[in-house]
């Protein structure tokens, strides 16, 4: 006769509700969800030789050629045309988002016919390789 073995008996209950768990997490995010927008983003690193400007595009996030250890500025304008207030969350998802920061709200309510800037710099570390580091700033809207 085969002898039952509680730690596997636990370890199956526990990966059971864990599974319940996220599918629950999954359909309620789907569920309250309005819009996901994915704008693309990219800066491009000089080396001693190059110059630096700033290119900012709508629908686009462009943070231009700049020198390690200086500073670039750019952002976009959250809208909601809607009847209802939404919350509205952005955040990066690049190759240099450890050089990102949001110097204004990145996750807030957003009231009917409102708008509010997402502002964001990204400050390279005085090492950082030169070349194109790219990503996107997803940005989702969210029923209340």
């Amino acid at each position: 006769m085969k002898k039952h073995n509680p730690k596997k008996t636990y370890l199956i209950i526990a990966l059971f509700v864990l599974a319940v768990i996220a599918l629950g997490s999954w359909i309620y995010i789907r569920m309250n969800i309005i819009a996901v927008f994915d704008y693309p983003t990219d800066i491009t690193i000089a080396d001693a030789t190059q110059g630096g400007g700033l290119g900012i595009r709508k629908g686009e996030v462009h943070f231009g050629m700049i020198h390690p250890g200086f500073e670039s500025k750019s952002g976009l304008v959250a809208y909601n045309y809607l009847n209802e207030t939404i919350r509205v969350s952005a955040y990066p998802h690049t190759s240099f988002t450890h050089w990102m920061t949001f110097t204004t709200p990145s996750d807030f309510l957003l009231a009917p016919h409102q708008k509010q800037e997402i502002n964001i710099t990204v400050n390279p570390p005085g090492d950082a390789k030169p070349g194109k580091y790219s990503g996107n700033i997803v940005v989702l809207f969210k029923k209340v």
